[in-house]
């Protein structure tokens, strides 16, 4: 971790804050073992490692993306530059100087990574592009709903001949997928919360203070984070609700 600051002196202080991180998993937990491992009976022969320790490797060591990459933080607190003594309205009276002096802001924010895993291939290739894989039925540039294919087309569904003769319809499943513990990174992920506040003295022992506060500032929408069936960057909100103000007025004694 990497930190930078500044106390609050002469009208103005902040803080940041830097980590960065590769962090594995397997399985996505902080143990393993035969209960998270399909056995070597549910792959075709020679998939898989017999070995329990390397097959659990193959399948499940992968980045964990509940980890971010890269995460910022900063903080800061800025006095405004306006009232008795300072360069805007430096010779306000008591009066004026109770409304325009004082003021300050701060706020903090954050900045992160995500990731999103790639469960399938792109969509809206050039026709020329060769797939990395695709599925038993590849789906046509031109599909004819009177197909009798047409509803598993860019399915895995086959027909195996059984030793009487019989046909059996079932869903092919390597439990291989080509893609598996593939992440890519995604947008940046960022927020940011300020205020604006001051105390205003009214006596020796009393005072008041008034707040004004926004919560997501910039109204950032969120960010997609995941890639949907259809191959595109799902709209999955990065869980940051809309902005919101509150006004706070307090008094102390």
């Amino acid at each position: 971790m990497d930190s930078q600051g500044r106390r609050y002196s002469k009208g103005y202080g902040f803080a940041m804050f830097y980590v960065v991180g590769n962090d594995l998993a397997a399985g996505g937990q902080s143990w393993s073992g035969t209960s998270v491992l399909p056995e070597i009976n549910q792959f075709f022969p020679g998939q898989v490692p017999t070995d329990l320790d390397q097959r659990n490797r193959l399948l499940n060591y992968q980045r964990d993306t509940s980890i971010r990459k890269h995460r910022v933080r900063w903080n800061w607190i800025v006095d405004l530059p306006f009232g008795k003594g300072k360069p805007v309205l430096g010779g306000a009276g008591p009066v004026l100087n109770r409304i325009v002096g004082g003021w300050q802001v701060a706020g903090l924010g954050s900045l992160s990574s995500t990731y999103f895993a790639l469960p399938t291939g792109i969509m809206g290739v050039p026709a020329d592009y060769k797939p990395a894989g695709q599925p038993v039925n590849p789906l046509p540039a031109n599909a004819n709903r009177s197909d009798p294919m047409y509803s598993y087309f860019g399915g895995n569904t086959t027909w195996v001949t059984l030793k009487n003769g019989t046909q059996q319809r079932t869903t092919f499943d390597p439990r291989l997928h080509p893609w598996r513990q593939q992440y890519f990174p995604s947008t940046r992920q960022w927020g940011l919360d300020a205020s604006l506040f001051k105390t205003i003295p009214i006596k020796e022992r009393f005072s008041m203070r008034l707040n004004a506060d926004f919560f997501n500032v910039l109204n950032h929408p969120g960010n997609p984070s995941g890639v949907g069936s259809t191959g595109v960057l799902s709209t999955r909100s990065s869980g940051m609700p809309a902005r919101v103000a509150q006004l706070i007025l307090r008094v102390l004694w």
